[in-house]
């Protein structure tokens, strides 16, 4: 792969603004795919169907000239666990980045995209490609941003 080195995690230095963010993907902060990865399998079973039927519901609304629907970000969005899931995500990610000596976490995983400051320390979340498309990116003046599509 060329030049490209694979590592866990990592720890930005952002020169002109003298931050630091700690960069990882998520997973290890998370209780169902460490601790109980039989519920990990069967979400992601679950997940890989909504993503299926979005694309056939969608293309039927695409037919009749209706807007794009994310059923499955519909669903995540209306249970109370997983907006308490995503809350303690958050904390945890932030958690992490303190113990690090950052000043904020660059993550992924929960497919949830975000930029927000939490009790000072910045959360940024990458979010997904398919259904969010959405991305975190810094220009050549060293800004951190989320891109949303």
């Amino acid at each position: 792969m060329g030049a490209i080195e694979i590592r866990e995690d990592y720890k930005l230095h952002i020169s002109n603004t003298m931050e630091n963010y700690y960069i990882f993907h998520g997973d290890v902060i998370d209780i169902f795919i460490t601790k109980y990865k039989w519920l990990s399998k069967i979400g992601a079973i679950g997940y890989d169907f909504a993503l299926w039927l979005n694309r056939v519901y969608n293309t039927y609304r695409k037919w009749r000239k209706l807007p794009y629907i994310s059923i499955s970000q519909k669903i995540k969005g209306s249970v109370k666990v997983a907006t308490n899931y995503v809350n303690d995500f958050e904390v945890t990610a932030l958690s992490m980045a303190t113990k690090k000596g950052c000043d904020g976490v660059i993550c992924g995983h929960i497919h949830e995209p975000a930029d927000r400051v939490i009790d000072g320390k910045r959360y940024l979340n990458s979010g997904d490609w398919i259904e969010n498309m959405s991305a975190i990116c810094i220009d050549n003046i060293g800004k951190i941003y989320l891109y949303k599509r």
